[in-house]
Order: structure tokens, then sequence, then C-alpha cells
């Protein structure tokens, strides 16, 4: 067996992690987005909604902040 060979340069180590997690992390998505598209989970919620103001939610009032 031979153990003298060159190792990896750090450079090249992160670059390597970076890849693999990338990779991984785009599998794990893929994957859920196919079992979402087949019903078998859902990964949204009825209550799920976004709600945008166009006026100051917070106001001063003195040293108290209301709404």
């Amino acid at each position: 067996m031979n153990t003298g060979g060159k190792r990896l340069s750090t450079s090249r180590k992160l670059v390597f992690a970076a890849a693999v997690t990338v990779l991984l992390l785009a599998g794990i998505n893929f994957g859920i987005e196919l079992l979402e598209r087949r019903g078998v989970v859902s990964t949204h919620r009825v209550d799920d909604h976004v709600q945008f103001v166009t006026e100051a939610l917070f106001e001063q009032s003195g040293d108290w902040v209301v709404t």
C-alpha cells in the first residue's frame, strides 16, 4: 500500500466539502419537492399567509409604544 501520496491542500478540502454540502442539500430539497408533488407530505399550512400593511404598526406615545 502506498502511504507516501500527496495530501490535499486546505483550499481543495474546503471546495470539496462545499460541493458535497451543496449537492446533499439540493438532493434533499429535490426529494422533499417530489414527495410534496405526490401528496405524501405537505410543507404548507392553510394559516401560512403574509399580510402587507402600508401604515405604521407601532407608534411612540410618550415613553410607550402603542399599536
